[in-house]
Formats: C-alpha cells, structure tokens, sequence
C-alpha cells in the first residue's frame, strides 16, 4: 500500500515538470456503495451522467486535480491529488471508514490488464484544452463566439438550431443541458426586487416565468429565485423551470434543501436526473 501511495501521491513541482509528458493512463473507480458521481479532472467534468462504476482511457500520465462530485442531496465532494505514471491503470474505490467516504486506490497494473469484473461506463479523457466547441460543429444562427484562448471564431452555418451565444460551452462533456444555456444573465437583482413586492404565488410565479423565460440562469441564481416562494408545490413549479434553463446543472441538488417535505426533495431529485 505505501507504494501505491508513494507513485500516486508528490509534491506539486514534480507533476508540473511532466506537464507535458504525452503517454497516457487509465483511472477505474468504483464507488462500493452505487452511489453516483460526476468525475472532475483538472476541473473539467468527464462524465456526461453520473455513474457509480467508471473507467477514463487516455488520461495525460502526469499530476492531476481530481475530484468526485455526488448525484446526490448531500452534494458531497471529494477531492485528490495524483500524480499517473505512464501506461498504468489506477483503480479506486470509494467507501464509507470512520463516518466519512473516502477514496482508496487498491490497486496499480499495466493499463493492458483486463478482466474489471463489473459494467463499467467507459470514457475517454477530456481536458481543458481539446474540447469540441459546440457552436463549431452545430448548425446555429449566424454570428461569431470567442474560445478560452481568447480567439475569435463564427458560428457553424445552417437552417436550424439553438442560441448563438458569446461564448464555448465551458465543457461539452457536462450533463446534457437539452436548452443550449451557457451564458447566464449576469444579474437577477431586478427580478428578485419584483418578486418581493407581490403578495400572491400565482402572481410571483407568472412573473418568474415571463422574466426568464428567454433567459439562462445559474445554480446559485436558481436557488434564490426558489426561496422567495413559500410554499413546496409552488418552489417544485418555479425549481423545475429554473433547471431547464441552467448553465450548471451538475449544481442542480443544492436546491434540494429548500423543500421541507421528503417527497418534495424525492420529486425534485428524480427531475434532476432523468
């Protein structure tokens, strides 16, 4: 165990060094008790849909931030630093000790051993920097978007599809937004201002609707907009519009403490992840 430790865990100025190192690696982890996560590498979420069993091919052998993100209401995030070496297969599992879930790294083999034993989602490594622009390669309406170098590039032509934007998606492999929202509006002050003037729910929610219903809004945003209202049935109404247009859907489960009631928190969480 302390040299799997030893090859996994260094301090910071050794993984930069291999910072462009281009062999590759592969990561399984395997949460013991089904829970889903979303995998984040280097901030990046690789995942589309959360799993609970996951395997990541081609993955830079060098020092990485990784962090695991739950499908779940408690939100819980754990976070590891690892340094890959070349051409290995790191395998973890994620399992509760001492009251706190912890990620164990059982086992390092040759990234050709087979046999894992169980069905596992299998992906390909995606990094901050070779993403597919979505506005690149999807038909959308005429105008131009700007990269995270900073380049300039015109939208891709033809007769359909959804929002020019202003900007790349942030990272095509987060869950599947279903709205092209990527660009929250950058202020909801106003709208909260309104929302607190009326008296009525049926009014705040027709309000709520008609501001932001050409709109993209935030995780934090929505959870603002949600607490106005007061009562379980009116914040799964406005929660669940909310998330239609959210920019970070990953965020969603915050709202999930918002509702008083069991089956509230259960509809909103089914709504989340279907």
């Amino acid at each position: 165990m302390r040299n799997i430790l030893t090859g996994l865990f260094v301090i910071l100025i050794f993984g930069l060094n291999g910072q462009y190192n281009t062999s590759t690696s592969e990561l399984v982890i395997v949460d013991q008790t089904n829970t889903q996560f979303y995998l984040v590498i280097d901030g990046v979420v690789q995942n589309r849909m959360p799993s609970s069993n996951l395997k990541i091919m081609g993955v830079p052998a060098t020092y990485h931030k990784i962090k695991l993100m739950y499908a779940t209401s408690s939100g819980m995030l754990l976070s590891e630093n690892v340094n890959l070496l070349p051409n290995k297969r790191y395998t973890a599992h994620v399992n509760w000790q001492n009251g706190l879930k912890k990620i164990q790294w059982v086992n390092v083999s040759n990234s050709q051993h087979g046999g894992l034993g169980l069905h596992f989602e299998v992906i390909e490594y995606v990094s901050p920097y070779n993403q597919p622009c979505f506005l690149c390669t999807t038909p959308t309406t005429p105008g131009f978007h700007y990269h995270q170098d900073g380049s300039k590039h015109p939208n891709f032509g033809g007769q359909h599809g959804g929002f020019p934007g202003n900007q790349q998606p942030p990272n095509v492999n987060f869950p599947h937004q279903g709205n092209n929202c990527y660009q929250p509006i950058s202020t909801i002050q106003p709208i909260i201002d309104e929302l607190e003037e009326m008296n009525f729910s049926d009014e705040q929610l027709k309000y709520a609707k008609e501001a932001l219903r050409n709109k993209c809004v935030t995780s934090d945003q929505s959870y603002k907009i949600v607490e106005i209202f007061t009562f379980d049935d009116d914040r799964m109404e406005i929660a669940k519009f909310c998330y239609d247009r959210m920019t970070d859907k990953i965020y969603a489960n915050k709202l999930l403490k918002l509702f008083k009631f069991s089956e509230s928190r259960d509809e909103m969480r089914t709504y989340f992840t279907q």
